[in-house]
């Protein structure tokens, strides 16, 4: 009897072969000329307490870092639908081309020099703020990416209760854009809270 993980995985590499050999016949790629994958995460799991929810579904590109997650496979795609905008959005803006569909994309780590600058205060925020002892943040990174199984509205009232500062505009900003607002406020007082 074949077995079938090793079935998918020939599924999955025939797929990223297409998606391929088609992507030659457009300039203009569209999330639909992906391979996109659609998994559940499991059986849901309880709430951990206020403003926390754990999605059910993630849909991602295949060999591509890309994904959404929701309640429902359709809330999964329509996340990963978001970000493939924002993806196309950024690419754009850099004058840089989307990686072609069925390529594997190797992963690229970002820039930290804007991190790196704010030392104490992006460990602070990283502890108060995220609830993590530690997390690796580059220059790009949001705080959609720390949000999984709680809204971003969490992160965003922490950053008010604790730093005074209304980031609610900057939701979808990357990281160091809002630890640039905390700081510029900071230094208006003169000494920082966070040391």
């Amino acid at each position: 009897m074949p077995n079938p993980s090793r079935f998918s995985g020939f599924r999955r590499r025939l797929q990223l072969k297409a998606c391929y050999a088609r992507s030659f016949l457009k300039r203009d790629w569209q999330l639909s000329d992906y391979p996109v994958t659609v998994r559940e995460f499991g059986p849901a799991r309880p709430s951990p307490g206020p403003g926390w929810h754990f999605p059910r579904f993630e849909a991602y590109i295949q060999g591509w870092h890309l994904s959404g997650t929701g309640d429902t496979p359709d809330e999964a795609r329509s996340s990963l639908t978001a970000a493939f905008q924002r993806a196309k959005a950024r690419h754009a803006e850099r004058g840089e081309p989307l990686p072609r569909p069925g390529r594997i994309v190797p992963f690229d780590l970002a820039s930290t020099v804007r991190i790196d600058a704010h030392g104490s205060l992006a460990q602070d925020f990283i502890s108060r703020v995220l609830g993590l002892e530690w997390a690796w943040v580059s220059d790009l990174s949001g705080l959609g990416e720390f949000a999984i199984g709680s809204s971003v509205d969490v992160y965003l009232s922490r950053i008010h209760e604790i730093y005074g500062v209304d980031c609610s505009g900057l939701a979808d900003a990357p990281l160091v854009d809002i630890l640039d607002r905390i700081a510029a406020k900071e230094n208006k007082k003169g000494s920082p809270s966070f040391e």
